[in-house]
């Protein structure tokens, strides 16, 4: 049985995703880019880039934070269900032996 988002009419090819970088898009060093007009507004500069890694890096460490708070507050939980368990189970065989 095969998966019908595999199927070959619904790939994408890689090359359809490249952007194609042309000489002309030559990088000028002053956050300006020479010769290509319009079509060089549409890129990213190092320092916005930086930025949202930034951003991006603060929000990854808030949530491995929260996923580690999450973490101790379910190991307290699992210890309190194990000690109930192990209480309840104690009681039941106590009775089951007072019953013999």
């Amino acid at each position: 049985m095969t998966n019908p988002a595999c199927t070959p009419h619904n790939i994408t090819k890689f090359e359809d995703k490249v952007v194609k970088f042309h000489p002309s898009d030559a990088y000028n060093g002053n956050d300006n880019f020479s010769g290509v007009g319009e079509k060089m507004n549409s890129y990213v500069t190092k320092r916005e880039l930086e930025k949202e890694l930034e951003i991006l890096d603060l929000k990854i460490d808030n949530k491995f934070k929260d996923l580690k708070l999450e973490l101790k507050t379910q190991h307290a939980a699992n210890v309190r269900w194990l000690i109930g368990t192990a209480i309840t189970l104690a009681g039941v065989i106590i009775t089951a032996i007072k019953l013999l």
